[in-house]
């Protein structure tokens, strides 16, 4: 599989944009080896996502982030400040973390936060959103593992050749 679009979320209120963005993005014609799935708070239910995938671009809302706005999240930590931790249970820090104790991260790995609000952002903007992100996947197919990569002491990049 190629990429692995997780977009996290519920199907209420603000908390359902990264939804929103990843079927915007469907319609959008990701290239080719693209699969977009939609998780309902998936807890420690990520690290089956994310398994046997070479490439994970995870979405998800965020607290503390402009609404509407998309963010790059630059590491493990980074996420658990940004708010990602869920009242749910395990959130989306808590899964991440775990999968990199047990060596189960994917070889690439890219979070992107959206600044979530009191609701949806309007339909321009989640088109915008999909946009860019499809500008991010389309930049970074053929960006060698340490570009789209979290730090984490994962299993070691396949080798390519």
């Amino acid at each position: 599989m190629g990429l692995r679009l997780l977009c996290i979320g519920s199907p209420f209120g603000a908390d359902a944009v990264a939804w929103a963005v990843g079927k915007r993005l469907s319609e959008l014609g990701l290239p080719a080896g693209c699969e977009v799935r939609l998780l309902d708070r998936p807890g420690l239910q990520l690290l089956e996502e994310m398994r046997d995938a070479e490439t994970v671009l995870l979405l998800d809302a965020a607290r503390g982030i402009a609404p509407g706005r998309l963010h790059r999240v630059e590491s493990l930590d980074e996420l658990g400040l940004a708010g990602q931790s869920s009242s749910h249970g395990i959130g989306v820090a808590e899964a991440l973390r775990l999968a990199e104790q047990l060596g189960q991260l994917p070889e690439r790995l890219s979070v992107f936060a959206i600044g979530a609000g009191a609701a949806l952002p309007p339909e321009s903007t989640l088109a915008a959103l999909a946009t860019q992100l499809l500008g991010e996947i389309k930049k970074g197919r053929d960006a060698p593992p340490s570009l789209l990569t979290l730090p984490h002491r994962g299993r070691a990049p396949a080798k390519r050749g």
